[in-house]
């Protein structure tokens, strides 16, 4: 490894907090606040529209509908949880993507902000009837998936003047990296605390002015205790005084931690994070303040890399800034959208992949769900690693050995959030200057992963975060947007009812939001008596919106290894086995939005050798 790259490293190292979203899955009736409003899971058959509705046929879903999902949505994306209501499908001599070019009656849908041709697309699919493709189109490359990885592939490939389609499946860009707006409230979903590279990154692509970022200070975070609490200071002498202070008779061993772990240390190889500490101190609470942040890569510290906390952890947000944007995440999905369309580069929304065609052991074709058929010479999915080996490609196309291998691969955790809009400013309750908090309800961190494994809330750790602390466009004035956070596992699901009934789970998910509501009151009193929007987002509605195997955020879990951690900086991981296919996701780099807009670009140089 050599110090040249150190930047690069670092992006890796200090990378956001990842989570989820789309349209979350709520819909039970709570009495914790008598406005509260509520959502639905996609994919579910029970919300999806049928001809015995009172509206079958009709396209003016809002005009009924006007409480529901209030300022979220347009009445074209209803479809992308509810079904297309009846509409019919576009003929074969409607191919193009232009409807007003058969449409010529303007007046069609008048009254209703629909935008051709991706708002038609999402309840008028082609009838591919017995044509294997209904329309043919080439492109340079086609881009599989518009979350982050997929935003920025494209559109570093669109600035090289290669031409390029960007596929995604639902009806907004940005994946995981967006933000729910309901009511006058702008809820974000995944963003908590983004690294200089990462805003480098953005502005690389979509220019200075694309984001806004807001730094945390002079507190970054706090980390709540079963004994005390902490406020992690921005800056870095003052993180190491303060921690001195917290923890006097440490003073010496915070001193040799700081000098001598971060940076780019040697001989600290084949460690976890928490065998490195214990070389200094024993001090059970000082490891928990200092592994705090473990929780964002879904592993403890006896398994965490050492080298990767080493290298970033211990103080990689104190010299790079725990930033959040006004906006969210999706002002840099939108951004980054933006300057793709600007330099000659195609979306199509509410379409679907379903298939990379292999001629001669490259990819020749994209085919979507409507029949349409993409030429390329190159392929990017930002679709999940299974999905892209095992059903875009096949296995057939690949050595038995690296089938096995992939399949042996453990997945990461996935994720319980509660989102909220809160008629209170609870800017009191938090630390100065920061939106962000996490409870630890054990010091030992494997007591959380217990917890997860468990589906116990009791034993899980929690984050909460106040957006409209960092971001005066989140929240009305006076009032709040916050987010209740903790991580579960698939294997919820069978607690969650799936099994038994959609009731079942929607009852049981209820109880879970209630139960971090009450235990997040704690620290944000009367929280529940303040609820005027509710949106619960679980294991399942991840899978459902990303199609993430097991509804996991993080791709394959990572960072367990220094092997697997410096695998990170081999470019390699981009690639595939099929030498024109290339990933752009958390399942090349591991989860984090700094990991995956760099695997993009990294996707789009091996392709433009830029």
């Amino acid at each position: 490894m050599k110090y040249k790259y150190f930047y690069l490293w670092m992006g890796f190292l200090i990378a956001a907090l990842i989570g989820f979203a789309g349209c979350n899955d709520n819909e039970i009736e709570v009495d914790l606040a008598p406005d509260t409003l509520t959502s639905a899971t996609p994919g579910v058959a029970g919300i999806t529209l049928i001809s015995s509705h009172s509206a079958w046929g009709r396209s003016d879903c809002i005009t009924c509908h006007d409480t529901l999902h209030t300022s979220g949505y347009g009445d074209a994306d209803c479809a992308n949880c509810h079904g297309a209501n009846g509409s019919p499908t576009r003929p074969l001599t409607c191919q193009g993507s232009d409807c007003l070019g058969c449409h010529t009656d303007t007046t069609l849908h008048d009254g209703e902000d629909f935008n051709p041709p991706n708002d038609c697309r999402s309840c008028h699919e082609y009838d591919p009837a017995e044509a294997e493709c209904t329309h043919t189109v080439d492109y340079d490359v086609v881009v599989i998936g518009a979350g982050g990885g997929g935003l920025s592939a494209a559109t570093s490939l669109a600035k090289e003047g290669m031409n390029t389609l960007l596929i995604e499946k639902n009806y907004k860009v940005g994946g995981q990296m967006v933000a729910m707006h309901r009511l006058d409230y702008q809820i974000e979903v995944s963003l908590h605390g983004l690294d200089f590279m990462g805003i480098s990154t953005t502005r690389n692509l979509a220019g200075e002015d694309a984001i806004q970022p807001v730094t945390a200070d002079p507190i970054m975070y706090r980390v709540i205790t079963p004994e005390f609490t902490f406020d992690v200071p921005a800056d870095a002498d003052e993180y190491r005084s303060k921690l001195k202070e917290q923890f006097p008779d440490e003073s010496d061993n915070i001193d040799d931690i700081f000098d001598e772990v971060g940076g780019l240390p040697s001989g600290y190889e084949g460690m976890s994070a928490l065998d490195i500490l214990n070389l200094y101190t024993q001090n059970y609470q000082l490891i928990t303040i200092l592994t705090a942040l473990s929780i964002y890569l879904g592993v403890p510290p006896d398994q965490l890399s050492g080298s990767f906390f080493a290298m970033g952890m211990l103080s990689g947000y104190n010299q790079g800034g725990f930033n959040y944007l006004v906006g969210g995440s999706e002002s840099i999905s939108s951004s980054l959208a933006a300057a793709f369309e600007a330099n000659g580069g195609t979306i199509m929304l509410n379409t679907l992949a379903t298939k990379i065609v292999i001629e001669n052991g490259r990819a020749t074709q994209v085919r979507t769900d409507d029949g349409g058929c993409f030429n390329a010479d190159y392929v990017v999915s930002n679709a999940n690693g299974p999905d892209t080996y095992l059903n875009l490609i096949g296995e057939e196309y690949f050595d038995p050995a690296f089938i096995s291998g992939m399949n042996a691969r453990e997945l990461g955790s996935s994720i319980f959030a509660v989102y909220l809009g809160v008629d209170y400013d609870y800017t009191e309750y938090m630390p100065e200057g920061s939106h962000e908090a996490f409870v630890y309800k054990s010091y030992d961190m494997n007591t959380h992963y217990e917890g997860i494994e468990e589906c116990d809330p009791e034993k899980t750790a929690f984050g909460f975060a106040d957006f409209s602390i960092v971001d005066p466009t989140a929240a009305p004035p006076g009032k709040s947007a916050i987010a209740v956070v903790s991580q579960l596992g698939d294997h919820c699901f069978d607690n969650w009812g799936w099994g038994s009934s959609y009731q079942e789970y929607k009852d049981y998910k209820l109880a879970m939001a209630e139960e971090y509501i009450r235990q997040a009151e704690a620290h944000l009193p009367d929280l529940s008596q303040h609820i005027e929007v509710m949106e619960v987002a679980t294991p399942r509605t991840v899978e459902e919106y990303t199609l993430n195997p097991r509804g996991t955020i993080f791709g394959w879990k990572s960072y367990t290894s220094d092997v697997e951690f410096f695998e990170l900086f081999n470019l390699d991981k981009v690639s595939t086995p099929i030498p024109n296919v290339f990933l752009a996701s958390a399942w090349a780099f591991g989860g984090g939005q700094t990991p995956v807009l760099l695997a993009g670009v990294l996707a789009a140089s091996a392709i433009t050798g830029q």
